[in-house]
């Protein structure tokens, strides 16, 4: 009788072995899915890193471009102040001085 409780506990082996054979497939499926949404995450995060990388350099560019402008603009402005004999007084003030000149200039 040895032999048939040999065999029953092999038959318990092999039964307990299938068991864990098929819970290990399964886990292997669910990793599987688990995977192949995180290489799609990647990609998806792949494909943004290089949109936004390229809206970066596009930026970046158009910023160089601005100061660029601003700094000649600059230039130009301060060339043009040089240029540009200052008027200390308005054009009012202007008739206020010439109807008083002819009193100031008796004064002297």
């Amino acid at each position: 009788m040895e032999n048939g409780a040999d065999l029953l506990k092999l038959e318990k082996v092999v039964e307990q072995l299938f068991e864990k054979f098929n819970q290990i497939k399964k886990e292997k499926v669910e990793l599987e899915a688990v995977l192949s949404t995180k290489d799609q995450t990647i990609e998806e995060l792949n494909a943004k890193i290089s949109s936004l990388s390229t809206n970066q350099q596009d930026i970046s560019s158009r910023v160089t471009s601005l100061i660029s402008s601003i700094e000649g603009w600059e230039g130009e402005v301060s060339s043009d102040e040089e240029a540009v004999i200052p008027i200390e007084s308005t054009p009012s003030e202007l008739e206020e001085k010439e109807d008083n000149s002819p009193q100031e200039a008796q004064l002297f």
